[in-house]
């Protein structure tokens, strides 16, 4: 049995202040000014855009490459066909474009979506927490090389205005046998 100190017992000292805070607001991400500018005639520069849903681009040359930095809740539309596109540190935000000669890099991005009306070969995603890449007909046959990125997700279009999602895996196994290691994708999938 334990046994109660009566002199500790009544005594009363400070009481814990106690606060409540309300919501933090968000920290804004975005801190630069918006930039849409084709520089030495070869790299197309977006970056800074915040709810921006109209941003275009209008290539002229399949050498043009197209950087896309830090834009988050905008709708980016490429028109025409590039070299390669990257999109670094984006979040919620959706890229449109018609074809590329190389790749598509998404990096670094939260939440974002990739449409795809015309033809790529490579669509590397590296890094990258939730990413739907809608394709077509002519893109099908398209390589995806992904590392480090979770929640990604191919739609292929079934019936004239309707997309099924098939999901990317995440998780592999790898196993010793005969010499050499073996690696197969995780069987929940």
């Amino acid at each position: 049995m334990l046994r109660k100190n009566k002199k500790t017992k009544n005594q009363t000292g400070p009481k814990p202040k106690v606060t409540f805070q309300s919501k933090a607001k968000a920290v804004k991400r975005i801190t630069g000014q918006p930039v849409t500018e084709l520089k030495a005639g070869q790299k197309w520069v977006v970056e800074n855009h915040d709810g921006n849903k109209k941003v275009e681009i209008e290539a002229d040359s399949i050498k043009q490459t197209a950087y896309i930095y830090k834009c988050d809740n905008s709708n980016i539309v490429v028109k025409g066909k590039l070299n390669s596109i990257t999109l670094d540190n984006c979040q919620k935000t959706n890229l449109i474009f018609e074809s590329l000669v190389a790749v598509c890099d998404v990096v670094n991005c939260k939440t974002v979506k990739v449409q795809i009306n015309g033809t790529v070969p490579t669509v590397q995603i590296d890094k990258t927490d939730g990413i739907v890449v809608y394709l077509n007909e002519k893109t099908l046959n398209t390589t995806f090389v992904t590392s480090k990125s979770s929640e990604m997700n191919i739609a292929l279009p079934e019936g004239t205005d309707d997309f099924k999602e098939f999901p990317i895996p995440e998780q592999y196994v790898t196993v010793y046998e005969n010499g050499k290691f073996k690696t197969t994708v995780s069987s929940h999938f």
